[in-house]
């Protein structure tokens, strides 16, 4: 089987091109050039090929269509999900299934928690919004080749600086955190993350891959088995890291005055991130691998290796 995956050389494609190559496929990676292709263990010895091309041209060009054409690939596994609409019509005759990536923010503020796969509210995220909506679209089309999306949380792992106190991926903090600093919560700290390791997303588009008809037309959670709180994963990070991790509770007045949130800073703080992963389980038997503490001790473990906290 032959397979393109969009985005291949990033965080979820760093694990899922491996899991493809080992499944047989004959897998092109897309690619703008600005990432290599990763020196992992796991990645020695394949007979990846590369397609370097932007996302634009790809699905917007002659010379896209025509590459896409060339490559007759039976299975597209879209990562970057710039313009599904545009990819769906670019695509050539070969492809049979096609696996779209979103993310649990899509669904708007949750109003159950573990949140599944349906709205919840309007999504402040224009971008995500869109892509939202343009997933949902291709979702119900009835011609064409099957259609899965997977939607993660928080992706973790080896491959990408993880989600931090500050509700960012800053490596500063991290480097704070190796030494012992003190990290500062709005509220109580209460608020539910979801750290899900990049692998286990991969676990997921691996198996909407192996089923398409059961996948056709459906969205998949991919997450952990469980979320914790803020203050939770300050402990957990106290425990990686090797030291305790005293911990200050600021009002939100207070907070903002002193950090000036921004609106994906805020709407880590405020909305739980806790993903249900029920579907995935029964319908594709998806087991994650990784727990939260798994997924930070790994990634911490990389960017140790990476030289990031030297």
């Amino acid at each position: 089987m032959k397979a393109v995956v969009i985005g291949g050389y990033g965080h979820i494609g760093r694990h899922l091109v491996p899991k493809l190559a080992a499944d047989g496929c004959q897998v092109t990676v897309v690619t703008r050039g600005r990432q290599s292709r990763p020196d992992a263990a796991s990645w020695q010895g394949l007979g990846v090929e590369h397609l370097k091309l932007d996302y634009a041209e790809l699905v917007g060009s002659p010379a896209g269509t025509r590459a896409l054409a060339e490559l007759q690939p039976h299975v597209v596994i879209d990562i970057l999900g710039s313009d599904t609409p545009a990819l769906m019509n670019a695509l050539p005759s070969t492809v049979e299934h096609v696996v779209l990536c979103g993310s649990l923010w899509m669904y708007g503020p949750p109003r159950q928690v573990p949140t599944p796969e349906r709205t919840q509210g309007e999504c402040p995220f224009d971008a995500y919004r869109k892509r939202y909506q343009q997933l949902q679209q291709v979702l119900q089309r009835g011609d064409g080749p099957t259609v899965a999306a997977v939607m993660p949380t928080n992706i973790a792992g080896a491959g990408k600086i993880p989600l931090e106190p500050g509700a960012g991926r800053s490596i500063d903090v991290h480097r704070a955190m190796a030494g012992g600093q003190a990290m500062m919560l709005p509220g109580d700290g209460s608020t539910l993350v979801g750290p899900v390791d990049a692998d286990d997303v991969a676990e997921v588009f691996r198996l909407a891959l192996r089923q398409p008809e059961r996948a056709n037309g459906q969205m998949y959670n991919a997450g952990a088995a469980y979320a914790v709180t803020f203050s939770e994963m300050v402990a957990l990070y106290a425990d990686i890291y090797g030291h305790k991790l005293p911990v200050e509770y600021l009002d939100w007045p207070a907070f903002e005055a002193r950090f000036k949130p921004d609106l994906s800073t805020r709407y880590h703080f405020q909305q739980h991130m806790c993903a249900d992963i029920t579907k995935a389980r029964l319908e594709l038997g998806y087991r994650p691998r990784y727990t939260p503490p798994d997924a930070l001790a790994r990634a911490v473990e990389w960017m140790r290796q990476s030289g990031l906290l030297a």
